[in-house]
């Protein structure tokens, strides 16, 4: 009786290890190492189209830095609605609190239409900003927590630690479209 672990199998056929010579066994191994060696290629290049579609990925903007002034500009533009950096939209903004208390945690409501007066509705919208002056940012981290409907948003967790010159940054994100828009504070 032949031990059945003692077969050996080229192109699936099965022989008894007994009866297969050198040359089977050479063809048997250059078989296993022809199939390996195009199994890694395969996987190889399958690595590298990863990672070469992965960084052409598009790169949504970075956040708007602060502006980098030492001295306030003689005619800062203080309205509360304005057009985004490239246009693609009109922002509007207006405190909970008039005036605007220091200290005091408070919420805005955000306004976001196309130029032609469209409300944007489901945008992301994130904030930034500080006192360009003094090179530091907001004191709490102010966020969207509702979307109001008809382009209004709700920001929340508004606060100013002290009068002067704050830059308010909203970026908004509404899908194929992104863009900030700066407003300028003059808290007294």
């Amino acid at each position: 009786m032949t031990d059945p672990n003692s077969f050996l199998s080229t192109s699936g056929v099965f022989y008894p290890s007994s009866t297969l010579g050198p040359t089977v066994l050479k063809s048997s191994v250059m078989e296993l190492m022809s199939r390996f060696s195009a199994i890694l290629i395969v996987v190889v290049i399958g690595i590298a189209a990863i990672f070469f579609f992965a960084r052409q990925q598009p790169v949504k903007n970075p956040p708007p830095k602060l502006s980098k002034m030492t001295a306030m500009p003689m005619e800062l533009d203080l309205s509360t609605t304005r057009p985004s950096s490239f246009k693609k939209f009109i922002v509007s903004v207006t405190s909970s609190l008039t005036p605007i208390a220091i200290n005091k945690i408070h919420s805005w409501e955000i306004r976001v239409k196309t130029p032609d007066g469209r409300p944007v509705n489901d945008a992301t919208i994130t904030i930034n900003g500080g006192m360009p002056m003094h090179q530091h940012g907001m004191p709490t981290a102010p966020r969207v927590t509702k979307n109001l409907g008809q382009g209004r948003y709700l920001l929340e967790g508004m606060k100013f630690s002290m009068t002067g010159w704050w830059e308010l940054i909203v970026q908004i994100d509404a899908g194929s479209f992104q863009d900030n828009v700066t407003f300028n504070l003059m808290l007294r």
